[in-house]
């Protein structure tokens, strides 16, 4: 029996009738620009004419203050251009949280989704992994079986090289020292005997265990594969050791910089290893 059987096919509902093949409406960009900016004129008219004002307005502000009625005419354009940056953070949030609205909406009814599935799909690989595993340790012992096995073979070719060589000495030795015919025909005889057993020794001890071939991939009758892939996984248990091994990584320096700031503004003057200062920011208000 299939684990999976095929499921019902969800009936469509169309939400938005309008939103058909053809229909004469601009794309969204347009839209929400086009909305945007109806909003921002509704109260104010004259808001975009006065915002391109400001901002030209830079221009004629030197590159180098080097008077304080220089610096107080910037702090009026600087209040003016926060206005500005208020208002049109106003006018988007206003503009904005319909959008939103739906947006957090279709976001929870996908995250809900996604959840039972992956609560499915982590259930499932925890099993597949536990299978894996013990597959993979049943492997690395018939793999460390078959090395005994191969140092065991190893050791019993050189036992029977040895005592190869030992039994063609002593048969030789008792040819030398034959004293009749018939003592010497006996001891060639076992000599040819022995070398023989010491043959079939050798030809026994190089005969060893094969290798323990590699898992091939699962297939389902359906045309899933599923293979085993090794990964390196990693546990910090101590943090200060792990720390000196990646200081120099990027990402952890921006974490170290995010961090000391955060330390800095919450009101902390000294902290070993930064250099803390007070500096002047100029404020119009």
């Amino acid at each position: 029996m299939p684990i999976v059987q095929a499921a019902p096919e969800p009936e469509v509902v169309d939400l938005n009738p309008r939103a058909v093949m053809g229909a004469n409406e601009p794309p969204i960009e347009e839209q929400i620009a086009m909305e945007f900016r109806e909003a921002l004129l509704t109260d104010r008219p004259d808001f975009l004419v006065r915002m391109e004002s400001a901002l030209d307005a830079l221009s004629r502000v030197p590159a180098k203050i080097e008077d304080e009625e220089t610096l107080g005419r910037a702090g009026d354009l600087d209040k003016i251009l926060r206005s500005c940056d208020a208002y049109v953070t106003e006018v988007h949030k206003t503009v904005k949280e319909p959008h939103l609205a739906r947006g957090r909406a279709c976001d929870a009814e996908k995250n809900k989704l996604v959840s039972r599935i992956n609560d499915a799909r982590f259930a499932l690989r925890d099993r597949m992994n536990a299978f894996m595993a013990e597959r993979e340790a049943r492997r690395r012992a018939e793999e460390a079986r078959r090395a005994a096995e191969a140092r065991a073979a190893a050791e019993a070719a050189d036992r029977a090289e040895r005592e190869a060589r030992a039994a063609e000495e002593a048969a030789a030795r008792a040819v030398a020292e034959a004293k009749t015919a018939e003592e010497r025909a006996n001891a060639e005889a076992l000599a040819v005997a022995a070398a023989i057993e010491a043959e079939e020794k050798m030809a026994q001890a190089a005969l060893a265990a094969a290798p323990v071939a590699k898992a091939e991939p699962v297939r389902s009758d359906t045309g899933s594969s599923v293979s085993g892939r090794r990964v390196w996984q990693s546990q910090v248990v101590d943090y200060q050791l792990a720390f000196m091994a990646v200081e120099d990584n990027p990402k952890v320096r921006e974490a170290i910089d995010k961090a000391v700031a955060g330390l800095v503004k919450a009101g902390k003057r000294s902290i070993d290893g930064v250099k803390v200062w007070e500096a002047v920011s100029a404020v119009a208000r």
